[in-house]
């Protein structure tokens, strides 16, 4: 099972499958996060840093306004 397909079997989707790392489901108010094995350490994962506003490479990344208003919703409104 790819990712796309394990996030779809939670009923869940993105803004764009290619730079996603936060995905939602509207219907029952869940939001689930993404986690890179380097930002992990045993139950414990980054699933978002300030730093990840701008790519290495300088520009601003896509995924990162998707998460912070996921986050909003969780912090706000229960999600």
């Amino acid at each position: 099972m790819n990712r796309k397909q394990l996030i779809q079997l939670h009923g869940a989707t993105c803004r764009n499958w290619t730079w996603s790392w936060s995905f939602i489901n509207q219907a029952k108010r869940t939001v689930i996060f993404g986690a890179w094995d380097k930002d992990t350490s045993g139950s414990r994962a980054m699933i978002l840093d300030e730093a990840w506003i701008r790519s290495s490479a300088g520009r601003k990344t896509r995924g990162y306004p998707e998460a912070r208003e996921y986050l909003r919703l969780v912090e706000e409104e229960g999600y």
